[in-house]
Order: C-alpha cells, then structure tokens, then sequence
C-alpha cells in the first residue's frame, strides 16, 4: 500500500488496511515524516517509511529492496505522480484513484485507475473501493468509519477536558486566533478545562496566547500520549485535521470546523460528531492558499459554544 501522507488522510486509510490485512500480508510506503503514526496501524503492517524530501538516493534504496520482495499487487492510495513512480520501481500490478478524480491526472497512466460509483464521495469508501477492486472482492457497500481498537493507557491530564487542536498544515484551514481565544476564555468560564493541543513552533504560540484558559502542553506529545490525551478526551474541537479524525478513530466526540474542505468528503460520520460549516459562498474550495480568506473566520465562537454545549457539555 502507498500512503505517503499526510495524517488525516492515513487516519481516513485505516479500513482499507484493515480490508488488506484480513486477506494478505500488508507492507505500507509511508514518508518518513508520518512513520509516527505506525502505532495506530492494526498490528502486523510492515511499515517502510521513506525520506522523500531529504533522501532521494536512499528512498530509492527502499524502493529497490522492496522491488526484490516481489509484490502480488499494489495499491496506490496517494494519487499523485511521485506515489505513482514509487509503485513503478517497486513493480507489480498498481490500482489507484478514478482518472477523473485523481489529484495529478498523469499517475493515473501509470496504474489501473477504479472507476468510483457516484455515491463513492467520502474517501474512506474511496480508498476501500480501490482495495476491494485490487483484491477481487465486492465493493464496499457503504461507509465505514476508521477505528482504532486499542487502550493507549491513562491520558497526561486528569479528565474531563476538551481539547482544542490548533493544529493544521493548510493556512487556509486555520481558525483565527481571536476566535480561539474567545472560546477558551467561554469555556474557562462555564468550568471546562481545556488543553491546547499544537505540533510546531508556530502552533505552540498561538496555543500560548490562550492564557490561563487552556492548558498548554510544553513539549510535543508523542504519540502514544497523543492518543491517550485524544481517547479520554470529552471533546475534541478543530478544523478539518489529522488530530480530528485521530480523535474521532479513538471514539472521541468532535467539533470539526470546516472551510476550504467538505465534511461530505472527509468528515467523521456517526451523531457523536458535529460539523460546522462556512457560509462562504466560494466554500469548499480546496485551496490552501487563498486572498479573500473569510471562510474560517465566518466561522463564530458563539456558533462552537452552541454546538459544544448540546454535545460535550455533559
């Protein structure tokens, strides 16, 4: 399987694997960067990670060894020419994305691209599809969210707590920082702990700036305390990232806050998970640039207060 990145959508890819593994025997090309993430993965996945912006020559090695182990076939959840090119080198049969779907047109020349049924919209069913079609099997009959069936041990805060995850690589899926600070200080308010959660420098800065109303973790979690923190969690409040959709596979409630992406794309399914979206007219765009930005900020605290209190207030 390759699904080089990036940490929601292998989170999304979760099922897929699971489909994998209770047939065959299952190695999984991952960029380094996201080789983090391999705990969560269902136990006996080979995972080979590759430094793909650091290491061409040593990527290339991993390419090669895994050419020698002779692969059945090959799933290409990534779609982009670069994930493409890998599963050429590691050469056998490769089945990826729709031609008319898919991110970078020219990877689906070089695989056998799965043709999607028009109510194949969120992409776990996507991902599930492609697997089913490479394997032979029916297809997915519906959606299926991912799940991560394991206890990480107790959580680095006493419960109960909401999390807030300032957290996310799109610049355009960033809430303003004023709104953060206007629900932490609500929340601080009606009595909820809150822990800011962030994953670089620039993060931990905005997270800091929420004062005494948020908890701050002073180093970056790793993951299995991430998961811990997530999975015992009352609430977890976000945009549209890898920690939402880590914090909806652990059975956490959620708030996702949706601008340049769709819920009905990549959303958490279930009642235990609330979707807020813009009422900007250019939202979804999918852009992760943009030089009208309003969809986020249209996005009010009062409107997460509302939602928080008829779901994680309890």
């Amino acid at each position: 399987m390759v699904k080089l990145s990036a940490f929601g959508d292998i989170i999304h890819a979760l099922p897929a694997v699971e489909d994998l593994a209770a047939q065959a025997e299952v190695h999984w090309l991952v960029d380094a960067r996201f080789a983090f993430l391999a705990p969560v993965l269902p136990q006996g996945v080979h995972v080979h990670p590759v430094p793909l912006k650091d290491a061409p020559a040593k990527t290339l090695g991993v390419l090669w060894r895994l050419r020698r182990m002779r692969f059945d076939l090959i799933v290409d959840l990534q779609g982009l020419v670069k994930s493409a090119i890998a599963a050429r080198i590691v050469g056998a049969p490769i089945f990826g994305f729709d031609a008319r779907l898919i991110r970078e047109k020219p990877a689906a020349w070089l695989e056998r691209p799965v043709r999607f049924f028009p109510e194949e919209t969120h992409v776990v069913q996507q991902y599930r599809t492609i697997v089913a079609e490479a394997m032979g099997g029916p297809r997915p009959a519906s959606y299926r969210p991912p799940r991560i069936a394991r206890a990480f041990g107790p959580p680095p805060y006493e419960p109960p707590y909401t999390v807030l995850a300032l957290t996310g690589g799109w610049a355009t899926k960033q809430w303003p920082l004023a709104h953060w600070q206007a629900l932490a200080k609500t929340l601080s308010a009606r009595g909820a702990r809150a822990v800011a959660l962030w994953g670089n420098a620039h993060e931990k800065k905005r997270a800091e700036a929420l004062g005494d109303a948020a908890i701050v973790p002073e180093a970056r979690l790793a993951m299995e305390k991430l998961a811990a923190l997530l999975q015992h969690a009352a609430c977890v409040i976000g945009a549209d990232t890898g920690i939402l959709h880590l914090a909806a596979a652990l059975g956490a409630p959620t708030i996702t806050l949706w601008g340049p992406s769709s819920a009905a794309r990549a959303g958490p399914q279930g009642a235990q998970h609330a979707h807020i979206t813009t009422s900007a007219p250019c939202s979804p765009c999918f852009r992760r640039q943009c030089d009208n930005f309003i969809c986020m900020e249209a996005i009010t605290p009062e409107m997460v207060v509302r939602t928080w209190e008829g779901l994680c207030a309890h």
